[in-house]
């Protein structure tokens, strides 16, 4: 009996490797895609900045904005890369419940909600593509009808960060069940 389930077992972290490894090479290139995609928005942007006479952007508002949206991206980008680093070690065989597992889950959380505060606290307002006599400059932000920038409460990403940090713990507890279960071994 205990063989059967250990070959269920084995051929089942085999299964998830195997998935892993395939779910993996496709964040890799969503990263590079999402980078890519970036690279070109922040070049619309530095174009934007240098063009002459095109728009003052030496409003703390719009400033704000730039710097929300970017660090915003960042911690978009950096949870990729931290899911890609999930999916790898998986893929390589490692057990999903392990400690370090966990920590990277609740790492996710934590830019989650790092990016939820700053659409919170920081108006981002909305992007229009900025037109002028037939030549596109690039992004500018806009503010709602009265002038005043707009607050984005997203609460998606709130709610996710819950998720991952009960997932976190999940895992941690799943790790420490894997650690006393091979420790009786």
């Amino acid at each position: 009996m205990a063989s059967k389930d250990s070959l269920r077992i084995a051929d089942s972290l085999a299964h998830m490797s195997k998935v892993c490894g395939s779910i993996a090479r496709l964040l890799k290139a969503l990263l590079v895609a999402y980078c890519f995609c970036i690279l070109l928005f922040y070049g619309a942007v530095a174009i934007t900045y240098l063009a002459p006479g095109v728009l003052p952007f030496n409003t703390l508002p719009i400033n704000l904005s730039f710097l929300a949206l970017f660090l915003s991206i960042i911690t978009g980008a950096i949870a990729l890369f931290v899911l890609i680093s999930v999916a790898e070690d998986i893929a390589k065989g490692s057990s999903p419940f392990t400690l370090i597992q966990a920590r990277r889950i609740k790492v996710i959380g934590i830019l989650l909600l790092i990016s939820f505060v700053l659409k919170l606290f920081i108006p981002t307002g909305s992007v229009d593509f900025l037109e002028t006599d037939a030549v596109e400059f690039g992004f500018v932000p806009h503010s709602y009808g009265n002038g005043t920038p707009m607050t984005t409460i997203d609460i998606s990403a709130f709610i996710t960060a819950i998720i991952c940090f009960f997932l976190s713990y999940v895992f941690k507890y799943g790790a420490l069940l894997q650690r006393l279960s091979d420790d009786t071994v």
